[in-house]
């Protein structure tokens, strides 16, 4: 099914719509999404077990990162802009990291 197809029903539902391209690529982009998610959450985790055993109230740890989600999406920003002129070199594709 085109976007084209289906424009209606999303312009109802959604705020707004991304076109990335031919099928199979929103699909990447939403695993590159779900991958920040999950590390931005194991980061998080990590750094509550450091705090606990450290001695710290895991409230008052956790109330800066409350307002810090204002910088963490400048960070996606700052990255967003840095990357298309960067080459990354990496052993892995959308199938498998070696």
């Amino acid at each position: 099914m085109t976007l084209k197809a289906v424009r209606g029903l999303l312009e109802a539902i959604a705020e707004r719509i991304i076109h990335f391209g031919p099928a199979g690529t929103g699909t990447a982009y939403k695993l590159i999404v779900n991958m920040l998610g999950a590390v931005q959450i194991a980061s998080a985790a990590e750094a509550m077990a450091i705090a606990e055993r450290a001695g710290l109230d895991r409230a008052l740890v956790a109330e800066p990162s409350r307002r810090a989600r204002r910088q963490a999406l400048k960070s996606y920003e700052i990255a967003a802009a840095w990357l298309p002129t960067t080459t990354i070199e990496t052993s892995c594709s959308l199938r498998s990291c070696d």
